[in-house]
Order: C-alpha cells, then structure tokens, then sequence
C-alpha cells in the first residue's frame, strides 16, 4: 500500500504566504517609523503637551544620588520625584505633586545620560568619523537640558511603539504557525485512515489495489 504525504504540495504555498505576510509586515512596520520619526520636534521646543511637559521638568531635576543613604531618604534624594533635590534652592526639600509613573521618568533620565555621555565621548576621541556623523555630538551633548528632554521621551515612545508592533507580529506568526501545524496533522491522520480503510476492504474482497492518492 503506497500513502501519498499532503505535507509536500503545501509547502510552496506556506512558503509564498509567509513572504506575502512578512512583506506587509516590513511595509506597515517602515510607514509607522516614517511617521513616527517624523517632525519629532513638532512643536519646536515649546512643550504644548502639559503632561509631557510635567515629566520633562521633573526628569530635568533628577540626578545619580552621591550615596545609597542619600537615595533612600526621601527628603534628600535627587530621584524623588514628589519632592524638589536639595539642588534647586527655595524650592529643596518642597513637595511636588507628581501623578505619573516612576519608569518612565527613571528612563528617560537614564537614556538621556547615557546618550549625553556617548556624544561626549564622540567630540572628545581622536577616531576619525564621517561628517555624517557630527549631529551625534552637536545634538546629544544638550540631550540632558530641558528642551531636548522631550525629544528623547518622544524617541524612546518611538522604539516602543515599533517594538509592540514586531512583538504583535511575533506572536500572531507563532501562533498561526502552530495553527497550520496542527491542520497539516489532522489532515495526515485522516489521509492515513483512508488509506488504511481502504486497504482493509480491497483485502476483504480478495485483491489488493494502490491505495488512491488524496
């Protein structure tokens, strides 16, 4: 008894559905960071937006503590963000309303600082870049003052933005992949009981046929 595999002709086609899918995946993915990369300074370094505004002032007073006792005393701790730094004269010690979560505020702290020192260390080594690369130093050294801390907020909501969409489409392909997967099976279990059903009669009735192709 010959069993013909349906595995085979469905492959091509998984094939071609899943250039199909990846390609608007790459389309949907390239139009969302081209609108979303562009005019990242739309408001030309005026804060319109109040609650963006709220978190870029108190990221701009936050700053590595001096000692871990300094950052655990409320009062005195320069990540405290319902109290002012002891840095910022009339207003140290004062409490602050702040109705926002912590991570974001530590993130774009700690991204703008880590960015600051890498155009720092890009003005001060003695590598040769392309002048391409200039923006990096003239832009990122002013990355921790308080207008250019929106631009940073508004690309790190850019990377998780693109980064929710590629996720999404990781697990829809992982999911639809076990979905076939799972269809493929089903249909090679059934193929295989025909074959076998029909094998038993032609067997019952004295002769032995090729089993059809399904």
């Amino acid at each position: 008894m010959t069993v013909h595999s349906t595995s085979a002709p469905t492959r091509p086609a998984r094939r071609y559905s899943f250039v199909f899918r990846f390609s608007f995946f790459v389309l949907l993915f390239a139009a969302a960071a081209a609108l979303r990369l562009s005019y990242l300074n739309w408001d030309q370094f005026q804060h319109v937006h109040p609650d963006e505004r709220f978190i870029v002032w108190v990221a701009d007073s936050v700053s590595l503590p001096g000692s871990l006792g300094e950052a655990l005393d409320p009062a005195r701790s320069t990540i405290n963000p319902f109290r002012w730094p002891p840095a910022w004269n009339e207003q140290a010690g004062k409490p602050r309303s702040y109705a926002y979560g912590h991570f974001p505020l530590y993130l774009l702290a700690a991204f703008a600082h880590l960015a600051q020192r890498i155009a720092l260390w890009f003005g001060e080594t003695t590598l040769a870049f392309p002048p391409a690369f200039m923006p990096i130093y003239t832009v990122g050294r002013h990355l921790t003052e308080y207008n250019y801390l929106a631009l940073v907020g508004r690309a790190i909501s850019v990377v998780a933005d693109l980064g929710t969409m590629a996720l999404v489409y990781w697990l829809a392909q992982r999911a639809y992949g076990r979905i076939n997967e799972s269809q493929i099976a089903n249909r090679k279990s059934q193929t295989a009981n025909r074959n076998t059903q029909y094998a038993i009669r032609n067997t019952q009735q004295g002769c032995w046929l090729p089993a059809p192709t399904l």
